[in-house]
């Protein structure tokens, strides 16, 4: 048996049983995952104007742009990924507020979130 695998040969096992309406069962539970799917795909893309991209989808990829446009001038490579978090962290409260931004949010990444400072007494 040099070359094969013992355990990759299954052609000595028998045929699992089938359950009665498996199939079935399985072919409406994808239906309704589809479903599912599609209703939060359908909410999460809400704006109201009628375009593809939602005002949180645009308020995020404008957020990451000013995040990478701040990397190079980032004392720490460490800032870059917390504006990226943060600006996810704030996309996500507007999708699951219904397309707009919730009322008590973080505030946007800025220059106070990137203080850097040395302790004396370390």
């Amino acid at each position: 048996m040099a070359g094969t695998n013992a355990l990759a040969d299954t052609s000595s096992l028998p045929n699992p049983p089938t359950m009665p309406g498996f199939e079935e069962w399985l072919n409406n539970a994808n239906k309704g995952l589809e479903g599912l799917f599609s209703y939060f795909r359908s909410r999460s893309g809400s704006s109201g104007g009628g375009n593809d991209d939602s005002e949180c989808d645009r308020r995020h990829q404008e957020e990451a742009r000013k995040c990478a446009e701040r990397r190079p001038l980032m004392a720490h490579d460490d800032y870059y990924g917390g504006c990226l978090d943060r600006a996810q962290e704030r996309w996500l409260g507007c999708v699951k507020n219904g397309g707009k931004p919730p009322r008590r949010e973080v505030p946007e990444w800025g220059d106070d979130d990137e203080e850097t400072w040395i302790d004396p007494n370390r």
